[in-house]
């Protein structure tokens, strides 16, 4: 029909575009319709496998974590304190009690030495972040010998480690010692890490994403983690403690070689103290009808601590067969203690 409507006419092709119709209508050119928007690959397909270390800072969130927080470094500082004077106590014959320190003279006495060992935590795993990112890529995607062999070895750190620094020990047996319960936490750490490298190289073999756990293997894997950070800390604090009594042998052992460099003490008081050691001398004083008169002097003492109230004296003729540890009160008006510095040879 000649009137008829040419789109009515057309032929149907199913639904027409909204574009299409109104182009016919008003014979205008429809726009060009737009792409269909491609459909981004999914992370799981994309996404590399996360790196092998993520498992050692997983394993070091935990003793991070305590580290900073103050009242673990407050602990482990008092320990470290107590630690050593009960070493440096211990040589030279007395309990670390009856020196009666405080809180604050540990912490005092601790601050610099726990400061070195933690500077020197803090060194070798800045070292280990750089070396890590060299090791990585190619024990993970290699499949030469000397890379499973590296792996292997990884997973052996906890025993290899402990074993060499024991052989240290006939060379250097305080540095030996005191590396000991480090080498254990360490070893343990490269031993997480070999494990995820092995998980990693098993997952490229495969075609596998090792990150794809299942619920049982994600909880044992927490639980391991859990485990090791703890048994980190515990060498921590076990290398500090050992650290600690290194340290307290070699004041004893400067203390039993400079006797004579200690400060000179002089005490005068108003009755005998019965001062009775090696290189003690009594001096009677001229008698005196005043009240409160000094009557008698000890020479030949030397200042080994003031600590609690109370000083602690020797004998010029200390030694480790034979040596007398006295006890002052501070605050005793009956005695005085004057301070000799006597350079002269």
């Amino acid at each position: 029909m000649a009137g008829a409507d040419p789109v009515a006419d057309a032929p149907s092709a199913g639904p027409a575009p909204v574009a299409q119709i109104v182009s016919a209508t008003t014979g205008e050119p429809a726009a060009p319709q737009a792409a269909a928007p491609e459909v981004a690959p999914t992370a799981a397909a994309t996404s590399p496998p996360a790196p092998a270390s993520d498992v050692l800072k997983e394993a070091l969130k935990p003793v991070v974590a305590l580290l900073a927080n103050v009242t673990v470094v407050t602990a482990l500082l008092v320990y470290f304190g107590w630690r050593r004077a009960e070493t440096h106590a211990d040589r030279l014959g007395i309990d670390e009690s009856v020196l009666g320190m405080t809180t604050r003279e540990y912490l005092l006495r601790s601050v610099g030495p726990v400061l070195v060992l933690l500077v020197g935590i803090a060194a070798c795993g800045l070292a280990w972040m750089a070396l890590e990112r060299r090791i990585t890529p190619p024990l993970t995607t290699s499949e030469t010998a000397a890379a499973r062999l590296g792996v292997a070895v990884l997973g052996l750190a906890w025993l290899i480690l402990p074993g060499l620094v024991y052989l240290l020990g006939f060379v250097w047996p305080a540095t030996a010692f005191v590396l000991f319960p480090a080498s254990i936490g360490a070893g343990a750490l490269l031993w997480v890490y070999a494990a995820r490298l092995r998980r990693h190289r098993a997952g490229a073999h495969h075609g596998d994403d090792p990150d794809d756990d299942h619920p049982a293997d994600d909880r044992s894997s927490r639980v391991a983690l859990a485990l090791v950070g703890l048994l980190v800390l515990v060498c921590l604090f076990w290398t500090a403690s050992n650290y600690a009594q290194v340290l307290g042998d070699r004041l004893a052992d400067d203390f039993v070689d400079n006797v004579d460099r200690l400060p000179g003490v002089v005490v005068s008081s108003e009755r005998s103290l019965f001062l009775d050691g090696p290189g003690v001398e009594e001096v009677p004083l001229p008698d005196s009808e005043e009240e409160g008169a000094l009557r008698y002097r000890y020479e030949g003492l030397r200042l080994l601590e003031h600590t609690g109230g109370h000083y602690f004296l020797v004998s010029d003729g200390w030694s480790p067969t034979y040596g007398v540890v006295w006890v002052l009160e501070s605050d005793d008006d009956s005695i005085r203690l004057d301070f000799v510095r006597d350079d002269r040879r």
